[in-house]
Parts: C-alpha cells; structure tokens; sequence
C-alpha cells in the first residue's frame, strides 16, 4: 500500500483501520527515506505537513467544522503548531550549522 495525501482521503476512508493504515505506511515510507540518507530536515517537514494535512481533513469531514468558534480555535492551533515546529527545525539548523562537533 502506498501513502495517501490526506488531501485525497474519502468520507469513507476516514476510519480508525484505514487512517491506522495510512499512517503505518507514511511512517514506513519516511523510514526508507531516511535510510536512503534523505536530509532529515526534508522528513521532518514532510511528517509536519502530513500531520496538518490529516488534522485538517478529519476537522472538515467532522460536524464541528460548522461551529465558527470552534474553527478559528483549530485554524488558531494549526498555525500556532506549524509556526512552532519550523521555528524548532530553523533553530536547530542554525546551531547544528553553528557547532563544531557536527
């Protein structure tokens, strides 16, 4: 089985066996990246994008997209987290860049 963008994913494709399944095979494919010395960075910001993707398909195809409040709270989330982890990621890089040791 290979990956799907969360994007692409059905109404009836959003179940636990099939969403467990998906995200068995990205973590298996990002795994074979890495072992094929993929830069770590570009994983990190693929699982990131993944994730967010698979978030915000579940909150569309759910009944809470419908409720205002609720949707700018998530939208507010959603930013807040991957504004967080490209912060971590840019932070790390410049250190890593900065240190003698890598």
């Amino acid at each position: 089985m290979t990956f799907q963008s969360p994007t692409s994913l059905s109404d009836e494709q959003l179940n636990i066996q099939e969403l467990k399944a998906q995200l068995e095979t990205f973590a298996e494919h990002q795994k074979q990246e890495f072992l094929n010395h993929h830069p770590i960075t570009d994983l990190v910001l693929g699982r990131s994008d993944y994730i967010d993707q698979l978030l915000r398909r579940l909150w569309a195809a759910s009944e809470l997209s419908n409720q205002t409040y609720l949707s700018l709270v998530l939208s507010a989330v959603m930013v807040a987290g991957s504004f967080t982890r490209y912060q971590i990621l840019i932070s790390w890089w410049y250190r890593a860049k900065r240190s003698p040791l890598l």
